[in-house]
């Protein structure tokens, strides 16, 4: 083992410019005494030590693992493995289970499948009737796949009906978007039935690590399908946003032009009508950069505005009322394209929805504000 990946758990740096692909490195280690002249073939896989699922070869010779490196052609790692990846096959290749075992008179004993699952089966039974769903939790890996993932979700929450499911995507890579500092694996409750797997430790996590996402594709037509499939619900509420705003800014115009007496409704309506139509305006580009979704939008993605402004005090509240439950719409829209954004790191997405949702908020505590200001004079007093 070389002792220097433990002290530089990152290994050496490879610094690049903005734009460019992020170099290969290719980390590698073989066990004493075997070169790589010694090695009968390498075989193609990936490290399951954490959640990132770097890609490696697997160094083979007379049937046995022998050593691992990294792929360079993959695009998560491009060659690069930390030193769990590196060193940690070693420890599992001894002392491994190779069947399941029970519990009989406090000792674990051998035994087959079919009896191991029946024991989780009567187990799991008896703790349902007599304490309930929240007696269960299941705790499980990061390699999993998306429709192994579903399947858990169907088994726990809607078979056991457990609310108490967590996994070592959190804890594992958590390191990877908080470089503040690791999580703590210890957060579980010691009293629930825990469904455990691959459970690694978060230490050596790739903070570090840079985005290896896809150039930037300025020509919609050079999207493969699959991506295009990818991004079409995103594209459906960019563009329900972009309405929902539009719709907005017509109606703060209505009531900034039904409510001229009220000042301070009339000038402060008019210009958040100014910038719900400027956030309209800030998706265009973004809409333009995406493909539109092959299918129209569903039917109740579509929101009514308000068309005549309410006459009387009453008529305001009622105006106001309206306008809030709009502005909250737009308001948590964003902060749902927010999310989209961040995963597929797109910084001009990013940027616009920074600006307009703060925006959006402002607008909301003033609303929030006029109406309970109002409220008292106009639902207390006979007119």
């Amino acid at each position: 083992m070389d002792s220097r990946r433990i002290a530089d758990i990152w290994g050496p740096c490879t610094p690049h410019s903005a734009g460019t692909p992020w170099p290969r490195r290719v980390d590698q280690f073989l066990i004493d005494g075997v070169g790589e002249a010694d090695v009968d073939t390498w075989v193609r896989g990936a490290c399951l030590l954490c959640s990132n699922g770097c890609g490696l070869e697997v160094a083979v010779r007379d049937g046995r693992m022998v050593g691992v490196r990294g792929r360079a052609e993959d695009r998560v790692n491009h060659g690069r493995l930390g030193p769990k990846g590196l060193y940690g096959w070693q420890g599992e290749q001894h002392d491994r289970l190779t069947t399941p075992l029970i519990r009989e008179g406090g000792r674990l004993v051998e035994t087959d499948w079919e009896t191991a699952m029946n024991r989780v089966v009567e187990r799991s039974r008896a703790l349902l009737d007599s304490k309930g769903p929240l007696s269960h939790a299941f705790y499980t890996s990061g390699q999993l796949t998306i429709e192994e993932y579903y399947t858990l979700a169907v088994i726990g929450k809607a078979g056991v009906g457990t609310p108490h499911m967590d996994g070592n995507t959190r804890l594992c890579t958590a390191n990877a978007a908080s470089p503040a500092g690791t999580r703590s694996p210890n957060n579980r409750n010691s009293r629930s039935p825990q469904s455990p797997s691959n459970a690694s430790r978060p230490e050596t996590g790739p903070r570090r690590r840079p985005s290896t996402r896809p150039p930037h594709r300025s020509a919609p037509s050079t999207r493969s399908v699959t991506e295009r499939h990818r991004l079409m619900h995103l594209v459906t509420y960019l563009g329900f946003q972009h309405t929902s705003e539009a719709t907005l800014a017509g109606s703060f115009t209505v009531v900034s032009e039904g409510h001229t007496g009220d000042a301070d409704v009339h000038w402060a309506a008019a210009r958040f009508a100014r910038q719900c139509a400027a956030h309209s305006q800030a998706l265009d580009p973004v809409l333009a950069r995406l493909d539109a979704p092959d299918e129209p939008a569903p039917e109740r993605l579509h929101v009514q505005g308000i068309t005549t402004a309410r006459p009387g005090p009453a008529g305001l509240l009622r105006d106001l009322l309206d306008l809030y439950q709009l502005a909250n719409l737009v308001d948590i829209t964003w902060h749902l394209v927010a999310q989209a954004g961040s995963a597929l790191r797109d910084h001009e997405l990013l940027h616009a929805v920074d600006t307009c949702s703060a925006q959006t908020a402002a607008q909301l505590d003033w609303l929030r504000m006029r109406m309970k200001t109002a409220a008292p004079q106009t639902l207390l007093v006979a007119t």
